[in-house]
């Protein structure tokens, strides 16, 4: 339904192919605010994010309350995908490598 990335030459090429695949216009943000986390959470949508190693845990942990992802991730680091679901107003978080 929606993708969302940082206005980098790496995150945008990465968002590319899928938003070749469904059609769809990348939409860039600026960083990992309370307003981009609340826009997130009002869209019904699934959503592809891509951002970088710094901010990627910031993104994943402020839809908890709790941190479900330890810190910055290593730069050399380029394989996690991070989901979040949300079933009624509950979120559940799964991390895998890509």
């Amino acid at each position: 339904g929606y993708i969302f990335s940082t206005n980098t030459l790496r995150t945008k090429t990465t968002a590319e192919p899928s938003a070749n695949y469904f059609g769809l216009k990348t939409e860039l943000y600026a960083k990992p605010d309370s307003a981009f986390i609340s826009k997130l959470k009002s869209i019904k949508k699934n959503t592809l994010i891509t951002g970088h190693s710094n901010t990627v845990d910031d993104i994943v942990n402020m839809f908890f309350d709790e941190k479900k992802v330890e810190g910055d991730l290593k730069d050399t680091e380029y394989d996690n995908l991070f989901i979040v679901k949300k079933k009624g107003k509950k979120y559940s978080f799964e991390q895998t490598k890509y």
